[in-house]
């Protein structure tokens, strides 16, 4: 059986689906830092959140920030998205993370010992 590690911030209504999910991922192909499946999560009206599987160990988690839309009236609009690629552990997300529509940024994460750490971020638009 897959041991299933989450934040102790999901509420006790949402985890249940929210195992169910990670548990999912174990069957999926091996897509981010040679040993891990990630898969966006929506969480409603231009919201995502990343949840991922280590293949090895069979470590399920999904990162603690949830990336919302951009809009700004110079820039237009930004979707969020999610850059990664198999063979490397950099994870670089494009969104908002405050309630501030217009303040987009491109966050970088490296995986760390099942963790995604942060290691940088800088905003989208100047």
């Amino acid at each position: 059986p897959t041991a299933i590690a989450v934040y102790e911030r999901v509420p006790a209504a949402s985890f249940s689906r929210l195992k169910s999910f990670l548990t999912e991922l174990k069957n999926e192909k091996i897509n981010f830092a040679g040993k891990y499946v990630l898969s966006p999560i929506g969480c409603g009206g231009g919201c995502s959140n990343i949840a991922f599987y280590n293949a090895q160990n069979g470590h399920a988690s999904y990162l603690k920030q949830s990336f919302s839309d951009c809009y700004s009236e110079k820039h237009g609009f930004q979707m969020n998205d999610y850059e990664y690629q198999a063979n490397s552990q950099l994870l670089i997300v494009i969104g908002r993370r405050s309630e501030k529509i217009e303040q987009c940024e491109k966050v970088y994460y490296l995986m760390k010992n099942d963790h995604l750490v942060e290691i940088a971020h800088h905003p989208v638009w100047k």
